[in-house]
C-alpha cells in the first residue's frame, strides 16, 4: 500500500494507491438498476430477476477478467481531474491552506 501523509500542525492530509475518489461505482450499479427495472415500484419477483440479470453480466465481466482482458479505462477527463488533485496534494506543504482547498475544490463537478 502506497500511503502518503502530509503534517500541517496536528492535521494530516493522506492520499492511498491512487484510488478512485468518489462512489461512482455504486451510483452506476443504482443508475443501471433502475434503468433495467423501468418503473418505480416493481413487484419483489421483478426486482428479484433483474438483479438475477444483473448479476449474470457482471458474472461474465469477472470472467472475461480472470480471463485476461482489461478493464476499460477511465475517461481521460477523470484521469487529468485524478492527476492534478495528485498533484495538489503533493504540493500541499507549499501552498496556503485556502489556496488548497480552492485547487481542489476546482476539481470537482457538483451536479
Amino acid at each position: 500500500m502506497i500511503c502518503i501523509h502530509y503534517l500541517t500542525g496536528s492535521k494530516i492530509i493522506t492520499a492511498l494507491n491512487n484510488e478512485d475518489r468518489t462512489n461512482n461505482h455504486a451510483e452506476a450499479i443504482n443508475r443501471m438498476l433502475k434503468s433495467q427495472l423501468g418503473i418505480q415500484h416493481p413487484t419483489i419477483w421483478q426486482f428479484i430477476n433483474t438483479i438475477r440479470k444483473l448479476q449474470k453480466g457482471r458474472d461474465l465481466y469477472y470472467e472475461q477478467l480472470i480471463a485476461g482482458n482489461r478493464h476499460p479505462l477511465k475517461l481521460r477527463k477523470y484521469r487529468d481531474t485524478d492527476q492534478r488533485i495528485l498533484r495538489l496534494v503533493e504540493d500541499f506543504i507549499n501552498r496556503e491552506p485556502i489556496d488548497f482547498l480552492r485547487g481542489i475544490a476546482y476539481n470537482y463537478q457538483m451536479e
